[in-house]
């Protein structure tokens, strides 16, 4: 049984008693106490529901947050693979004739390139060091 429906009982006993018809003090004071009752009773199955929207919203939202957690490790995972085999490249431009030019992170380690447009060769500085040569 519910809230709701005690109170209805209760308001169900004090008519089934005629009591609302002697408004003696304690038929008055029953009355008013029945009344906050089934106020109060209004106002749980109120915020019962609100709970459960809530709750609702409150799993949608981690199921949404979830797949995004997903998504963001593969995306990191794919990142980290590309790393691992060495597939990164950088794009620079030749300081001669401006071709585009692709690096990997070999030749980058080597520092000297060869443009394939003009055939000039320059140096790249990647604008840090390696953790072995920061050891040393």
């Amino acid at each position: 049984m519910t809230l709701s429906e005690k109170a209805a009982y209760l308001r169900g006993l004090y008519d089934g008693l005629g009591l609302s018809d002697t408004g003696t003090a304690e038929a008055k004071l029953l009355n008013a106490i029945i009344d906050v009752v089934e106020e109060m009773a209004g106002h749980v199955t109120e915020n019962e529901e609100s709970i459960t929207a809530m709750a609702d919203q409150v799993d949608d939202l981690n199921e949404g947050l979830a797949e995004l957690c997903d998504l963001l490790s593969d995306s990191l995972d794919e990142e980290d693979d590309d790393e691992e085999d060495g597939d990164t490249e950088f794009e620079v431009e030749c300081p001669k004739c401006q071709a585009p030019i692709i690096l990997d992170e070999e030749t980058l380690a080597g520092g000297q390139v060869v443009c394939e447009a003009c055939g000039q060769k320059f140096s790249i500085d990647v604008g840090y060091e390696d953790e072995e040569d920061e050891e040393a």
